[in-house]
């Protein structure tokens, strides 16, 4: 069991693959279910948040591959899961080379093979917000020290034209009394 519960979005058109995926996956989070990419799709346009989605690659209408294209697209940070009872090697390869597919099983899968599956997207996902988090916290910190460089680059540089000024005012100056008439000594 993970520290922290899953929210996860299980897309199949077979109910019997919806089903068997619910029983295994609830005791690794909430899921939720769509019968079909175009409806998984409708529910995360919806505002709906998930730390993963589970698809089944061939439906009716829009394709399991398609929807992790548009998850990875648009929320880069779920983990992406592809099932597949066929073996359409060439599209699932491509899949995952354009890093829309985090794991990828062959149907029929055991329900340890999935939560294997699914414990290892999930850890990888959020080691992933992990660091990004740290990377974020490291940019603020560049981000605020280039804010002071900036401020005390602009002191030098008002120091450095005050200095410019002054400096050229008494070369004026002395360019004045060196032109003057010399007064003879006593």
């Amino acid at each position: 069991m993970m520290d922290e519960q899953a929210r996860i979005l299980v897309v199949d058109d077979e109910s019997r693959g919806v089903e068997l995926l619910v029983r295994t996956l609830r005791g690794m989070g909430e899921v939720v279910t769509a019968d079909s990419a175009d409806r998984g799709w409708e529910i995360l346009q919806g505002g709906a948040s998930f730390d993963l989605v589970v698809t089944d690659q061939r439906m009716p209408g829009m394709s399991g591959i398609e929807l992790l294209r548009r998850v990875a697209t648009n929320a880069p940070e779920t983990g992406r899961i592809l099932l597949t009872g066929y073996t359409d090697l060439e599209a699932t390869l491509d899949a995952i080379n354009q890093g829309q597919v985090h794991a990828y099983l062959t149907k029929p899968c055991t329900p340890p093979e999935v939560q294997e599956a699914v414990r290892e997207v999930l850890v990888r996902v959020r080691r992933g917000e992990g660091a990004a988090a740290e990377l974020e916290k490291h940019l603020s910190w560049v981000v605020e020290l280039a804010k002071r460089i900036a401020t005390r680059a602009g002191e030098r540089a008002e120091v450095e034209a005050l200095a410019a000024e002054l400096r050229a005012e008494t070369e004026a100056q002395l360019e004045t009394l060196r032109a003057s008439p010399k007064r003879p000594s006593r």
